[in-house]
């Protein structure tokens, strides 16, 4: 049907599209095909019992995004390959923060002023310090996240069971129907209004467990320019990270 289809009839079933290999994933659980590029690899989930040829639509259709969203993703894996030396940037609450490593500090890590401090006595090897980093900010995104939260639930007139941080690979938070409230600890690193965006965003759904237009109404109310907020995570989301 279109000419830079390549297929196999493997197990694993695939598709060499357009300068990229799509991985199809039939189930019965699916009404409708999705497409997922993660990780800079594309799947296609759909029924399964669905023509290839309307698969193979359905991908050249969104060949453009998917290719941009591989783009994007590896643009994020190379500005993510850090080396922890000094002088290095990162960011925290959307602010850009240059490591130091400074003598005679007490605290293995601190946040002081524009800069990231850490005791120069440390193993500075990267896997030791990316850990430092994160252990020192998981503790932050606790205590800023639970005040936030406690802040917006008295705005919004709900009331929660729990709050757990957490680190997630595919979500930045989460609301259970027994009321307790999950947020990855990354999303720290994003700017104060995105940060509040998603708080609104759990705790709404104390209301409304759903995503209806009355969810989204809800939102707004309290957080006006959500829309640019969602689109600020959708387009930046993977640098959510030490």
């Amino acid at each position: 049907m279109i000419s830079f289809f390549q297929r196999n009839n493997s197990q694993t079933h695939t598709i060499q599209s357009d300068g990229f290999e799509v991985t199809i994933v039939r189930t019965d659980r699916k009404k409708s095909a999705t497409i997922k590029v993660k990780d800079g690899v594309v799947s296609i989930t759909t029924p399964k019992r669905a023509a290839l040829t309307d698969i193979e639509s359905m991908i050249a259709k969104k060949s453009n995004w998917i290719k941009k969203q591989l783009l994007r993703q590896n643009d994020a894996k190379e500005q993510l390959n850090r080396s922890y030396n000094e002088g290095e940037k990162l960011f925290y609450r959307g602010e850009q923060l240059t490591l130091i490593f400074q003598n005679n500090q007490k605290e293995i890590a601190i946040i002081k002023g524009e800069q990231l401090l850490l005791s120069a006595n440390i193993e500075r090897s990267p896997e030791n310090i990316r850990t430092i980093i994160s252990d020192h900010f998981k503790k932050l995104a606790e205590k800023i996240l639970i005040e936030k939260t406690e802040l917006y639930a008295g705005r919004i007139g709900v009331g929660y069971k729990a709050i757990r941080v957490k680190s997630y690979k595919s979500r930045w938070g989460s609301c259970s129907t027994k009321g307790v409230i999950s947020y990855n600890w990354r999303i720290i690193i994003a700017p104060d209004p995105v940060l509040d965006y998603i708080i609104i965003h759990e705790l709404c759904h104390l209301i409304e467990h759903n995503h209806s237009p009355r969810f989204w109404a809800l939102v707004e109310q309290f957080s006006p320019c959500y829309k640019q907020d969602r689109n600020w995570l959708c387009e930046n989301g993977l640098l959510l990270d030490i």
